[in-house]
């Protein structure tokens, strides 16, 4: 039974930065996984184009269980990070418009 809560995304943290390439093969294993709705990186850019991710937040469709997707994912982590991570649950993301959105243009109020 799916879990009803509003906390519909997981954070990975990494505890070393990685690096762009390894980054990109493990974003499009999580986004291959029928329960992964999106995936967000975070982390900063470098001026040639190459980046590093600091973080990761995948979104999980609302009719999955959020528990049985975690422990689909932490073997996929484990295997891409072996210094270690950090698996939260919860609302990384916004889910509403911000001021800023409404002062850039970005919404209509």
């Amino acid at each position: 039974m799916p879990d009803k809560t509003e906390a519909r995304e997981l954070q990975i943290f990494p505890r070393r930065l990685m690096d762009s390439k390894k980054a990109d093969d493990f974003v499009a294993l999580l986004k291959d996984m029928p329960e992964v709705e999106e995936v967000f990186i975070h982390g900063p850019s470098y001026k040639g184009g190459g980046h590093i991710v600091g973080s990761i937040i995948v979104r999980v469709h609302p009719d999955v269980v959020i528990s049985e997707t975690t422990e689909k994912i932490k073997p996929i982590c484990e295997q891409y990070m072996q210094f270690g991570f950090d698996l939260r649950v919860g609302q990384f993301t916004k889910t509403r418009p911000t001021v800023k959105d409404y002062v850039t243009g970005k919404m209509r109020g």
